[in-house]
């Protein structure tokens, strides 16, 4: 997941969404991962994905901002 949200980055992205937040408890959606598990603590996929939040900072590029006109 590290991998992707760098390749979203450097493709352009300025915000990444991260569809799953926690694992569903029933239903057919329990088989997707989400980014918690079942009991909602912090675990490996976390710990994964807030690697690159941490090292955002030391990743900002000059003149990414696209500002907008206003109508």
């Amino acid at each position: 997941m590290r991998l992707w949200s760098y390749q979203a980055i450097a493709r352009g992205a300025e915000r990444i969404n991260y569809f799953v937040w926690r694992s569903p408890r029933i239903g057919a959606g329990r088989y997707w991962h989400g980014v918690l598990d079942n009991h909602g603590e912090p675990g490996r996929r976390y710990d994964e994905l807030a690697r690159p939040t941490a090292e955002a900072p030391a990743t900002k590029i000059k003149g990414t901002a696209t500002p907008a006109s206003s109508a």
